[in-house]
C-alpha cells in the first residue's frame, strides 16, 4: 500500500491544487475554480487551491484577487517571470503531500480526486505522477464544424491529452480494476499530480523558460531521472477550453512559443534540435513572409474528403513555418514578440 493521504503530523494539507493564471479568461479560471473545489470534496485529506498571478494587468490582478477572496482560495502574484516560474511559486507556498499542477482553462470532473487517491492507495504512491485525461468540448468544436482547421487538429491528436502524449501501452494487470490506466509515451502536461518529495528531488519546473511549451517536458525529463513513473487517467476525462485553438493566428502564435521553450531547452533534448537544410531555410523565410495571405486562405478551406490530403500538407506547412520562426527568433532576444 501507499503512503497515507490524511493530513500529517504537522496538519498541512495533503494535496495542494496549483493553477498559474494571467487573468485572459476570467469566466474559464471562474469555472476551474469551482471545479477544482467541487472535486476537493472527495479527498480524504484537507485540500488547498492557489491561484498565482502571471503577466497580468493590475486591473486584471485586482479582479482575480476578489474572485480568490469570494471563492476562499489562496492568490499569489508572480514576477512575470513565465508559467514555470509561477507553478514554482505556488509549489513554494504550500507544504503538500500531493501538489496537482492545473491550467486555468480545464475544469475537472467531480470524482477526479477520489479516483486519484484510491489510485494512489493502491500503486507506489513514492514515484507515482498521474497525468489527467482531457478533451475539447463539443460545443466549442462546433465554432470549428466544416472547417479544414478542425480536421487537421483531429487529425493530428490534439483535442485529447492522450493524443498529445501518445499513450498507447497498458498498465500491467495489477492496475486493470481502473480500465483507464496508460503508459505515456510523451511528457506531462495540462493537469498532472505529483507527490512533494518527487518535485523537490527532480528541482520544480525550470525558471529560465519564460513560455508554455516545453516546461512539462522538461519537468518530465527531470522526474524520470528522479525514478518517477508516468501514468496517464483516461477516466474520468477533464474538460480543457484550448481557446487558443478557435483560432489559426493564435495556433501559429502557440507553435513559435512552443519553438522558443525548444531552443531555450536545447541542454535537455539535443535530439530534438531541428536542423534546417539551405532549402527549408528558403522556403520557410518564403512562407513567413507570405503569412497573412496563407493564413487568410487556411480560414477558408473547405473541409471536402477529396481535399483532405492538401489541407492536411497545408496546415503543417503553417505549423512548419511557425515553428522555424520561432525558433530562429528565439536566438535573438531583442525580438518584440519574444520578451513579452
Amino acid at each position: 500500500m501507499g503512503a497515507p493521504l490524511t493530513d500529517n503530523k504537522d496538519h498541512q494539507p495533503s494535496l495542494a491544487i496549483i493553477i498559474p493564471t494571467t487573468g485572459q479568461y476570467p469566466f474559464l479560471l471562474t469555472l476551474c475554480l469551482y471545479s477544482a473545489q467541487a472535486a476537493a470534496h472527495l479527498w480524504e485529506g484537507t485540500v488547498h487551491i492557489i491561484v498565482v498571478v502571471n503577466h497580468a494587468q493590475p486591473t486584471k490582478y485586482h479582479q482575480i484577487r476578489q474572485l480568490c477572496q469570494t471563492l476562499n482560495v489562496q492568490c499569489l502574484p508572480s514576477i512575470g517571470r513565465g508559467v514555470a516560474h509561477a507553478r514554482n511559486t505556488g509549489a513554494q507556498a504550500t507544504q503538500a503531500q500531493y501538489l496537482l499542477f492545473l491550467d486555468d482553462d480545464i475544469l475537472l470532473h467531480p470524482t477526479h480526486l477520489c479516483t486519484i487517491a484510491r489510485i494512489l492507495h493502491t500503486l507506489n504512491t513514492h514515484n507515482t505522477v498521474i497525468n489527467l485525461n482531457w478533451i475539447t468540448p463539443h460545443h466549442l468544436l462546433m465554432h470549428w464544424q466544416g472547417k479544414a482547421f478542425l480536421r487537421y487538429l483531429i487529425n493530428t491528436h490534439r483535442l485529447t491529452r492522450a493524443g498529445w502524449m501518445n499513450a498507447t501501452s497498458t498498465i500491467n494487470t495489477r492496475t486493470h480494476q481502473f480500465h483507464s490506466l496508460l503508459v505515456p509515451e510523451q511528457g506531462i502536461g495540462g493537469a498532472y499530480l505529483i507527490p512533494r518529495h518527487l518535485f523537490e528531488q527532480a528541482g520544480g519546473f525550470d525558471d529560465s523558460i519564460p513560455f508554455s511549451g516545453f516546461e512539462d517536458r522538461i519537468l518530465t525529463e527531470r522526474l524520470l531521472k528522479a525514478g518517477a513513473q508516468l501514468l496517464l487517467l483516461t477516466q474520468p476525462i477533464a474538460l480543457h477550453y484550448q481557446t487558443h485553438l478557435a483560432d489559426l493566428k493564435q495556433w501559429i502564435a502557440r507553435i513559435k512559443r512552443g519553438a522558443a521553450t525548444l531552443y531555450l531547452a536545447q541542454n535537455y533534448f539535443p535530439t530534438l534540435q531541428p536542423h534546417y537544410p539551405w532549402y527549408k531555410h528558403l522556403l520557410f523565410q518564403a512562407g513567413y513572409h507570405l503569412l497573412p495571405l496563407l493564413l487568410t486562405i487556411g480560414k477558408h478551406l473547405p473541409d471536402h474528403p477529396l481535399l483532405q490530403p492538401f489541407t492536411q500538407l497545408f496546415f503543417h506547412f503553417l505549423t512548419g513555418i511557425a515553428f522555424y520562426r520561432g525558433y530562429h527568433h528565439a536566438q535573438d532576444p531583442s525580438e518584440p514578440w519574444f520578451t513579452h
